[in-house]
């Protein structure tokens, strides 16, 4: 069984590097204070206090491939979301005709209707779905 503390060494490694590719050209950035708990709250960006959580219910930690960063784990999902929704606060200025189309399609039965899901989440998701060798369709799919 994974360990709270050995599945948050991988969240913390993944956001740092992907964090670094995704804003090395944007001067002045800031990375987000990362929590990572296993309180099972709602994870979520909060762009007002620059941070990320990532809380995992305690059953999460028995999940099969918990550990597996190159996959798709519940982490990762929930990380990478939240990472699109600081992406598209602190990097973008307009929706693109990409995330136009992507937000047009139906939404996520959990998330889709929530705020914060619009245009310019979805130009986000557009923008870096290719860095995890992702259409924007994959992509919004694994979140």
């Amino acid at each position: 069984m994974a360990t709270l503390e050995n599945v948050k060494v991988l969240i913390e490694q993944f956001y740092a590097q992907t964090q670094a590719e995704w804003y090395k050209n944007l001067l002045g950035y800031v990375p987000a204070v990362l929590e990572v708990n296993s309180l099972g709250e709602t994870s979520g960006y909060r762009p007002e206090r620059n941070f990320i959580l990532i809380s995992l219910a305690k059953g999460n930690l028995d999940d099969h491939d918990i550990l597996d960063r190159d996959g798709w784990p519940l982490w990762k999902a929930e990380l990478v979301h939240e990472m699109l929704h600081e992406f598209a606060h602190k990097a973008l200025r307009a929706a693109s005709e990409c995330g136009t189309t992507l937000n047009a399609m139906p939404k996520h039965p959990v998330w889709g209707s929530c705020p914060g899901h619009d245009e310019l989440f979805c130009t986000a998701v557009c923008e870096k779905a290719s860095s995890f060798g992702l259409s924007p369709e994959e992509l919004l799919g694994r979140l």
